[in-house]
């Protein structure tokens, strides 16, 4: 969120540590097919250190939301208040994150097959996919459904530098 927050460019490229750009066009694509109203999601790969293919995460046949490696408006980052802090371990983050640009500012999901990235496989931590995140998660989406809170992050518009 420190990074969102001292960004200063109109367009977000949001990506894991663990992805390798398999084109050399990546980024071009992300940023100049992105529409408004919309945010884009690149295809990822899981692969291993070798890059032998062990299944696909986002885009292609798959779909998905998780959001490894794409694009989005700064404006609309800010809006849904970047990454919620209440996520300190690894596992629904991405969810609720999807769930802020699709069902709180109305944004449609694009994804860029032709953009395609390797998510190296890694060790993990214990704590990955903690149930503890992933029951938090169940717990906002039903609360946001039921309007008892906003899908919104953690950081207020005004703690953002003005566009």
């Amino acid at each position: 969120n420190l990074g969102y927050k001292n960004a200063s460019g109109e367009i977000i490229i949001r990506q894991s540590a663990e992805i390798i750009h398999k084109n050399n066009k990546n980024i071009e694509i992300l940023v100049n097919e992105l529409e408004e109203e919309t945010f884009n999601i690149a295809k990822v790969d899981l692969v291993d250190q070798n890059g032998k293919f062990i299944h696909e995460y986002t885009g292609g046949k798959n779909g998905g939301c998780l959001m490894f490696f794409g694009s989005l408006f700064r404006k609309d980052l800010i809006a849904i208040g970047g990454d919620h802090e209440a996520f300190y371990e690894l596992g629904s983050e991405d969810v609720w994150f999807y769930k802020c640009l699709t069902l709180g500012r109305k944004l449609k999901m694009i994804h860029k097959d032709t953009v395609l990235g390797w998510h190296i496989e890694h060790p993990r931590p214990p704590n990955t996919n903690h149930p503890d995140m992933n029951k938090l998660v169940h717990e906002m989406l039903d609360k946001a459904s039921k309007g008892e809170i906003s899908y919104y992050g953690s950081i207020k518009r005004e703690e953002f530098q003005t566009l």
